[in-house]
């Protein structure tokens, strides 16, 4: 709910996640930008990998793999230029989940 997100997150994918989250209505117990649970803070700081972005014609995806062993999981970030700034518009679990 903090206003900071708006500098990343595009403002209309702020206001869908906070009217899913008012409403209790958030798919799984992951958080939404990490598509992780349960997160070894230790393990994810020494083990962050943003993978090279894949350009396209109004955006661009971005893999991003966290920690590692048992703690590794990755994620697949759509970002958007939105007033002359990269704002991420979605993120998607490559596993296929929510």
């Amino acid at each position: 709910m903090d206003k900071e997100i708006m500098r990343y997150v595009n403002p209309a994918t702020v206001e869908q996640l906070r009217e899913l989250y008012l409403n209790d209505a958030l798919p799984g117990d992951a958080n939404y930008f990490t598509k992780a649970q349960d997160v070894d803070e230790r393990n994810w700081l020494a083990h962050t990998i943003v993978h090279p972005a894949l350009m396209l014609a109004d955006g661009a995806l971005v893999a991003v793999t966290f920690g590692t062993g048992g703690m590794r999981t990755s994620a697949v970030v759509i970002l958007r230029k939105i007033d002359s700034n990269w704002r991420i518009t979605k993120v998607i679990d490559p596993r296929g989940g929510p």
